[in-house]
């Protein structure tokens, strides 16, 4: 039984992170495109989303604080680099 349980921690595992990189790439694209646009309902739209992630995140905590820790972290980079990305596509 402790072998399916450690089984079922990973998917659940992998489906939170996939969870949070989408997360993270869907509210940078979001945030530049406000910025571009100077869209004030983008801005509270991103603003409300990206609280409403972390929140989901905080209360994972009680579940496995290692997998917010993964989430945050994976939050955060790969928001950094669609951020980076979209810059420079955007420039060019």
């Amino acid at each position: 039984m402790n072998f399916f349980q450690g089984i079922w921690d990973i998917v659940i595992g992998v489906c939170f992170l996939y969870f949070f990189v989408l997360g993270a790439v869907g509210m940078t694209v979001l945030l530049k495109r406000a910025f571009l646009e100077r869209s004030k309902v983008k801005y509270g739209l991103s603003i409300y989303l990206t609280a409403l992630l972390v929140y989901v995140v905080t209360k994972l905590y009680t579940v496995s604080p290692l997998l917010t820790l993964v989430g945050l972290g994976a939050f955060v980079i790969v928001g950094v680099i669609t951020y980076k990305k979209f810059t420079i596509e955007v420039s060019s």
